[in-house]
């Protein structure tokens, strides 16, 4: 037996939105447990079965499993190849046959590939691994390669790190032009995704970050971005972002400062929701038309 009360206390706040001001809740969440790709974690093959079924179950009577889903080893196609899609596979069909209730519940940051099958819910390449836009050739998924995916009712999402290359828009600092970060969550409708991902608010690597955005030794030449992983600046000297990465002396503002790239963000997002409402009123094909002008 498991005595839910702590999990619940700490959870709750989030899903219910009592923690916000404005009261509105998380809409999705990764639950940080049975990762497929991480293998069984010390637990013999059973015990992971029933842990798993268990805390779907859990999870489920609350009314919260809709917007769960759990995160595979981050970017598979490039952290260990062939034995982590295999360790994939092999945990993603153990949850299944947990409990049904983990069918479409794993996602995967990558391009879709044949290999896996039907397994994954969630397939969420970052942009340029969309297409062959950028990598030519003919070897990323495409639109038609997610149609039946997404029919199935699975899902499709993006998400952008270290690789916003031509002529993928993004969330760089030094954009073409000012509302790249906007025009993604146009796009992201556009292609029928329902969800977009970001690695990081505060990758702040530099003792500098007011003044040096690139991080070439971590990203190399090719991929490293300016801003590339923070959207926030830490503000004042007063030891809560540390001496080194606060504000400048000049800028007496307590943190987290806000940049410009997240209000486009936030527009995005508003834009977003616009477009899904005129999609639930029959417009969807018109919008998609008129966004096809910019995107």
């Amino acid at each position: 037996p498991v005595d839910w009360t702590e999990h619940d206390a700490a959870l709750e706040p989030f899903l219910s939105g009592s923690i916000f001001d404005d009261g509105v809740p998380v809409a999705r969440f990764d639950v940080h447990r049975f990762r497929p790709g991480s293998g069984l974690g010390g637990l013999t093959e059973d015990q992971y079965k029933q842990a798993a079924a268990v805390y779907a179950e859990h999870l489920d009577s609350k009314g919260w499993w809709d917007k769960a889903y759990t995160y595979s080893t981050d970017e598979p196609w490039l952290n260990g190849g062939d034995e982590t899609w295999d360790q994939i596979e092999e945990d993603i069909d153990r949850l299944n046959e947990a409990s049904e209730l983990w069918v479409r519940k794993a996602l995967i940051t990558g391009p879709k590939v044949d290999r896996v099958g039907d397994r994954v819910g969630i397939w969420c390449p970052v942009t340029p691994m969309y297409e062959n836009w950028f990598y030519t050739g003919g070897a990323m998924a495409g639109r038609e390669d997610y149609v039946e995916h997404l029919a199935s009712g699975n899902e499709l999402w993006f998400y952008v790190c270290n690789a916003n290359l031509p002529p993928y828009a993004g969330y760089d600092i030094d954009t073409n032009i000012g509302y790249e970060p906007r025009i993604v969550k146009w796009g992201t409708f556009y292609e029928h995704a329902s969800g977009f991902l970001y690695w990081r608010m505060n990758y702040w690597v530099n003792d500098d970050p007011w003044n040096t955005y690139l991080n070439v030794e971590e990203f190399g030449d090719l991929f490293a971005r300016n801003g590339d992983g923070f959207l926030f600046y830490p503000g004042d000297h007063d030891g809560t972002a540390g001496a080194e990465k606060g504000s400048p002396e000049w800028l007496k503002i307590d943190g987290p400062i806000v940049s410009y790239r997240m209000k486009q963000i936030r527009d995005g997002l508003e834009d977003w929701e616009l477009f899904r409402m005129a999609e639930n009123e029959g417009l969807g094909d018109y919008a998609r038309n008129e966004i096809s002008k910019a995107y």
